[in-house]
């Protein structure tokens, strides 16, 4: 018997799981194999087009009517395939405010061209008017949460992201997919704070031979 697992289902997975243990062990149940799934890689049936990834980025960048909160963290759902629970742990020292500007999400910091570094400015900017208005201390955190000192919950993060018409786990595999059909895994892993194994997998899906990479392009060079 297999369990699926995702973000909303996990303790209701684990209190199944201990229900059919004893169930088995008391001779209610037949032998079973029990096992969760892991979440589904990247396929065509879970992924969106980069045509609709690209034109919610371009609203989030230009258009009107969005909480600057919002259009950070859905820019890096659609940009850099972060996950809620990650963009919920960003603080203030992931970003560098200078010109340019940098935000940093692996070892690496990426440069943030305008109007994102703006938007990016605004929301510190939010941070302090928050703070100088009586309001609740947000900490450290660039998303702070109701709970003084505490950013906001990932569940919460995902709810804002969907009524943006953002479904994280969709949008991130398209933007991943991108990322990985641009760029050598090991560049990829460093940027955005993957694992190698699991940046070089994305490469695989996204169908780019990056073992060629190099004498491609010395290839390139000398023609």
């Amino acid at each position: 018997m297999r369990l699926r697992r995702n973000s909303q289902s996990t303790g209701r997975l684990y209190k199944l799981r201990a229900f059919l243990s004893w169930a088995r062990r008391h001779g209610h149940l037949p032998k079973l194999t029990i096992t969760h799934q892991r979440a589904a890689r990247a396929t065509a049936s879970n992924t969106v087009s980069d045509d609709q990834r690209w034109t919610l980025a371009r609203d989030l960048l230009h258009g009107d009517g969005h909480q600057v909160d919002d259009r950070v963290a859905g820019l890096l759902v659609l940009l850099f395939g972060q996950r809620p629970h990650q963009i919920t742990r960003l603080t203030v020292d992931h970003l560098t405010l200078g010109q340019p500007a940098t935000l940093t999400l692996g070892a690496s910091p990426i440069e943030i061209p305008e109007p994102f570094a703006g938007h990016l400015r605004r929301l510190v900017d939010q941070r302090h008017n928050r703070t100088t208005a009586g309001g609740t201390d947000p900490g450290p955190w660039l998303f702070p949460g109701v709970w003084p000192g505490r950013p906001i919950l990932p569940l919460t993060m995902t709810t804002r992201l969907q009524r943006l018409g953002i479904q994280p786990s969709d949008y991130r595999a398209s933007a991943l997919l991108h990322l990985a059909g641009t760029l050598p895994p090991a560049v990829t892993a460093d940027l955005l704070g993957l694992t190698p194994l699991t940046a070089h997998r994305w490469s695989v899906l996204a169908g780019r031979p990056w073992a060629t990479y190099v004498a491609d392009r010395l290839d390139q060079q000398h023609n």
